[in-house]
């Protein structure tokens, strides 16, 4: 679902045809799917922060490695993480169309809940 559009055209002045579209061409052109296929976060140990952890790791996106340091909390039986990524440091260039009016900002804010304990 697309949820980051921003520019000179209301988010309300897309059809739900257009979101689709504009989902599919970030999947398919911007983020190259078929060739980087996932996304994979390696963290080798974690240190306890209040009710949360802080992780130490590396990210692979779009086929380029970055360092990457995130905290989690604790949101009921999840921990939860958000961090914002700069898509032009893994080799993205963001979304844009309409002459530039409708485009994707560079900064990215991604939150990943992951249920809490971990089942084992």
């Amino acid at each position: 679902m697309l949820h980051a559009v921003s520019g000179g055209v209301p988010t309300g002045a897309l059809g739900d045809g257009d979101k689709r579209k504009i989902a599919a061409t970030i999947a398919g052109e911007v983020l190259d799917a078929r060739r980087h296929p996932e996304l994979r976060f390696r963290a080798p140990a974690a240190t306890a922060a209040g009710d949360g952890y802080q992780l130490s790791g590396e990210l692979t996106l779009h086929g380029q490695t970055r360092p990457l340091r995130v905290t989690t909390r604790r949101d009921g039986e999840h921990q939860v993480a958000e961090v914002t990524l700069h898509q032009p440091d893994f080799g993205i260039t963001p979304y844009k169309a309409m002459l530039g009016t409708l485009r994707i900002k560079p900064d990215v804010r991604v939150v990943v809940r992951v249920p809490w304990p971990a089942s084992r």
